[in-house]
Parts: structure tokens; C-alpha cells; sequence
């Protein structure tokens, strides 16, 4: 037998080898081609190339693109440690590709502290199929590849001045085309800044290590004190009736899809035949996400100086509120308070073994389950929180119970790609009729408690808004400055007992007019709060209590 032949004269096949360069740049070819297909998608519909330079540019930006990924993987070619690194890129590649691909989902901080804030409950409805066949055949599938091909190493003493010196030559490439096309780069993502955070692996590598920093600022312990002047007009803290607010925390609510701010379908009908309901039209979020939205609108910084870690490390309004002797109960359907709710009586209903409420259940109405004696347990005034789980995606159909589904057909899966957009509709529709029931139900007890003797409001704010697929966007989490306004624009109801309105001195005519025409945002709400229980601090800004100017008397509180 001649060498290199089996004995019928066949050729042995060679085994396949490849030299770390090789690796390299076939993981950054692949990464940037194969997993970027939803952010080449949306520069071709942003750029519309027509020309040739229009061409040069898009193929200089993905030789940029593969240029400094390959010179990351240069600088780890080394054994057991390039082939590591390129299979958690392409695993980390591809898993954040599937989200910004099937819900057009922008990676930034904002998005990873929700993702690692969530509860088990929350990240099991986005556990499909689909996203566990989509990263296995492009994360698993060549990452494992990778891990068998054998790789012909170079000993350390040669391989260390070579892969620093190709390293410099991609980067060389890179600086180069980022040079002669850098008016082409500026204009494009200057105009259109979200197309960086649906580029992968970069967006949530970038988004991680800003998510970090942000926790390493945060102040550890004890909390520094805010509004640290406040104290409770006397005649509010003296008065024969409490004074209680039930403050709902709604969830991915929009303000397009209520009837009661305009839309065709009947989505509010038992609040619109409610005496006392005011709905503020032009209410505007804080942010695009929960982690975001939900410590700013307690915070008392308002939007423009809000930050996480700076609202994490001080007091917010519910520590003010309790320190001048107003009582403050939490009581949860969600994934947590986000750390508003640190150091204040809180009940958990979604997570096991805390539950206030015997059988768990996403259903928002068991909030209000036991809330008649708690009310009438607030002796000397006092704020009940209650966070729902609301409209919630990309399971909207969990979130209503069987007889409040009226809109069909409905979207029965959290794969939104599988439903057409009335499917999408309608399902998220129901979750605001429901609430809708929820809101009217809990004002049905506020009534009950009024005649009992407590004098009771309700003020309802959604956290943030939610894209059921325009311009192919969905769900929410966009930064604030290129959110879509179906992200930003938010429902506000408020309401008021007959005694409530009478102790606060409210002009109902001037209320209607303010909710029709004027301006609102997640900034009133600090600000409205304190007016209503009458505390009194240098904080206190009366231009941002939606109640203030609405005022025809300071009621005698005795």
C-alpha cells in the first residue's frame, strides 16, 4: 500500500485544521454576517443605497466591523483560550440576536438591568421553542464546531509577537476605512443612533459593563435622607377622618389604546361611566422600561436628573411620607419594587412562599383582595402602592382571565412573530379592559371605605408605554431619546371621593380642563402626592402637583 492511499487506492481524506487566523477571522466573519441580520436589515432601510459609494460604504462598515472583532480574537490566539472566547462570543451573539431579530429589541443598561432584575415567572414566558431552536443551531451548533476543529498552535515565544503584530494590522484596516469613509459613519449614527444597539456582540457588552458601573455607584447601606424638612400640616395629621390614596403602579400601558384618551375601541368602558374619573391625555413616562421608570417617578429628582444609582442611594417619596407619620404599604404582582419599596411594609403576591394571596395568580384583581380592612387600618392617613403585573408582554394572553377576552382573535403565544398585528392588538386590548374591570373594582371599595368614614383617592400611572409592531418595533425598552411615543405616552387617571374632593378643596371644571389640555409626566407625581397629604418641604414644587392650581379652598381640616 503506497502512503497516504487505502488499499483499494482510494486518497485518505486530510482532517480539516485551521490556524488561529483562520479561526479568527472566519468567528468575525460569521458573527457580524450571520447574527447581524436584523442590523444590516435597518441600516439598508435608514441609508436606501442607491449608488456605488453607498455600496463602498456599506462593505467598508462590515469589513470595519470584521477588522476589530478579528483583532479581539488575534490577541486571544492562544490554546484553550481563543476557541473559549470565540464560542461565547457567537453563544452571547446569538442569543442577543434572537431578541432584537424577533422583537426588534434595542440592547442597552436600561435593557440589561431588566433582564437581570426579572423573576423566574417573567423570563419563562420568553423560554420558547423558537429562541431555544434559534441558539442552538446558531450559537450551539458552531460554537461546538469550533470547540473540535483542530487549531495548528504556535509555540508561545513565536505566537505572541505574531498575534500582536496582526492584531495592529487589523486594527490598522479598521482606522483606515473609519478614516476615508468618517462622514459616511458620523451622519449615519448620528441620524440613526439605535442601530448601535441592535449590533452584536458589541450592544450588550457595552450595555453589561455600563450596567456594573452603574451598580458600583451605588451607595451601600443606609440610605442618605431626602426631604430630610418634611413635616405633615397639622390640620391633615389632626383631622376625624383619614386621608388614604391607593396609588396603582400600572404596567406597559399605553395611552393610545385608551378609550377614555380617545381610542375607537371600548377599552375603559367602566371608568367612562364612573363619577369622578380624570384622565390626563398627555401624561409622558420617565423611561421605556420598569427598572428605569418605576425609582424615577418616586424619586422626587425628576426626569432630567434622574439617574439609577443616584436614586438607589437616597430616600424617595414613600420614606418621606412615612417619616411624617403617614402610613405606606407595598403590595406587589410584579417582578419587585425595584428597590422603591426598601424599608416599607411590603406584601409579594408573585413570588412563591411570599404571597399574601392563597393561590398565586398573575391576575391583577387579587391586589385588591383583604385591602378593606387595611384601608380602615390607616388611622392617620396612609398610601397603599399596588404594583400590577398589567399588560405585561409578550404574553398579553396571560394576563386576563377568560371572561374579559372580547377582542379576537387573540394571540396565544409569546413568539410575536406567529401572530398577526390584530392578533397582537387584541390581545394586548383585553389586558387594558381588564385593568379597566381592576381600576373600577378598586374604586368600588374606595366608595365603601369613604362611607365608613376614610376619606379616599386613587391616582393611576402606567410605568411606561409598549410597541405592538410599529415600524416593526416591539415590546419596549428603547432609549427614552429614541423611544417611539407608543413607549412614552402613558395613562394617568386620577379619582376622588365626594369628601375628598371637599377636604382637598378641588375644582372638579378646572381638573376636567387640566386632564383635556395640559401636559403631565411621571414628574407630577412626587410633587401631587405631598400636596395631597399636605407635607410641607423645600421639595415641594407647587407647578408640579396637577391638583394645585385646581384648588378653590384649603378645606378646614378638623
Amino acid at each position: 500500500m503506497k502512503h497516504g492511499f487505502h488499499k483499494r487506492g482510494v486518497p485518505m481524506a486530510r482532517r480539516i485544521t485551521l490556524s488561529p487566523g483562520q479561526l479568527s477571522l472566519l468567528t468575525s466573519v460569521y458573527i457580524v454576517a450571520g447574527l447581524n441580520s436584523a442590523f444590516w436589515g435597518r441600516l439598508l432601510a435608514a441609508l436606501q443605497p442607491g449608488s456605488t459609494v453607498d455600496w463602498l460604504f456599506v462593505s467598508a462598515l462590515a469589513t470595519i466591523l470584521v477588522a476589530t472583532l478579528n483583532a479581539v480574537l488575534i490577541v486571544a490566539a492562544f490554546p484553550y483560550v481563543q476557541k473559549s472566547v470565540a464560542a461565547a462570543l457567537i453563544l452571547l451573539s446569538a442569543s442577543t440576536a434572537y431578541f432584537v431579530q424577533e422583537f426588534g429589541t434595542a440592547i442597552d443598561a436600561n435593557m440589561v438591568r431588566n433582564v437581570l432584575e426579572t423573576n423566574a415567572r417573567e423570563a419563562e414566558e420568553f423560554l420558547t421553542a423558537q429562541l431555544v431552536g434559534f441558539i442552538f443551531l446558531l450559537g450551539v451548533v458552531p460554537a461546538a464546531i469550533i470547540s473540535i476543529v483542530p487549531v495548528r498552535w504556535t509555540p508561545l515565544p513565536q505566537a505572541l509577537p505574531s498575534n500582536i503584530v496582526r492584531a495592529l494590522m487589523s486594527c490598522a484596516v479598521a482606522a483606515a476605512l473609519v478614516f476615508a469613509f468618517f462622514a459616511n459613519l458620523a451622519g449615519t449614527f448620528r441620524e440613526n443612533r439605535a442601530l448601535l444597539l441592535t449590533l452584536v456582540p458589541s450592544n450588550v457588552i457595552v450595555a453589561l459593563e455600563r450596567y456594573h458601573a452603574g451598580r458600583d455607584q451605588r451607595t451601600a447601606g443606609r440610605l442618605g435622607t431626602f426631604g430630610g424638612d418634611a413635616r405633615r400640616d397639622q390640620g391633615q395629621a389632626v383631622s376625624t377622618r383619614p386621608l388614604v390614596t391607593v396609588l396603582v403602579i400600572g404596567e406597559t400601558a399605553r395611552s393610545a389604546n385608551f378609550s377614555l384618551n380617545g381610542y375607537s375601541r371600548e377599552t375603559n368602558p367602566r371608568l367612562a361611566g364612573t363619577d369622578g374619573v380624570l384622565s390626563l391625555r398627555h401624561a409622558a413616562s420617565c423611561g421605556t422600561d420598569t427598572a428605569h421608570s418605576l425609582p424615577c417617578m418616586f424619586s422626587g429628582l425628576g426626569e432630567a436628573q434622574f439617574t439609577v444609582p443616584r436614586a438607589a442611594a437616597q430616600e424617595n417619596l414613600l420614606h418621606i411620607l412615612k417619616r411624617v407619620g403617614i402610613d405606606v404599604l407595598w403590595r406587589d404582582n410584579q417582578s419587585g419594587c425595584k428597590g422603591v419599596c426598601n424599608g416599607v411594609s411590603t406584601e409579594v403576591l408573585a413570588r412563591k412562599g411570599e404571597a399574601f394571596y392563597a393561590d398565586v395568580t398573575s391576575y391583577d384583581e387579587a391586589l385588591l383582595d383583604g385591602l378593606e380592612p387595611r384601608l380602615a387600618a390607616m388611622e392617620h392617613g396612609g398610601v397603599i402602592v399596588l404594583h400590577m403585573i398589567g399588560s405585561h408582554g409578550p404574553a398579553y394572553h396571560k394576563r386576563v382571565p377568560p371572561s374579559f377576552v372580547r377582542f379576537q382573535p387573540t394571540c396565544e403565544t409569546s413568539q410575536l412573530s406567529r401572530c398577526t398585528t390584530e392578533q397582537i392588538v387584541n390581545s394586548y386590548d383585553n389586558t387594558i379592559l381588564y385593568a379597566d374591570h381592576v381600576l373600577a373594582e378598586l374604586i368600588g371599595i374606595l366608595r365603601a371605605a369613604d362611607a365608613k368614614g376614610v376619606d379616599t383617592t386613587m391616582f393611576y400611572v402606567s410605568d411606561h408605554g409598549e410597541s405592538l409592531g410599529e415600524k416593526g418595533i416591539y415590546l419596549h425598552g428603547l432609549p427614552r431619546a429614541l423611544a417611539p411615543k407608543e413607549q412614552t405616552h402613558i395613562p394617568m387617571i386620577m379619582w376622588a371621593s365626594q369628601s375628598a374632593q371637599g377636604r382637598l378643596g378641588l375644582d372638579m371644571e378646572c381638573l376636567h380642563e387640566i386632564a383635556a389640555t395640559k401636559p403631565a409626566s411621571h414628574d407630577n407625581l412626587f410633587h401631587t402626592m405631598l400636596g395631597i397629604f399636605g407635607v410641607q418641604t423645600r421639595l415641594y414644587d407647587p407647578r408640579l402637583d396637577i391638583l394645585h392650581r385646581c384648588r378653590a379652598h384649603r378645606a378646614s381640616r378638623t
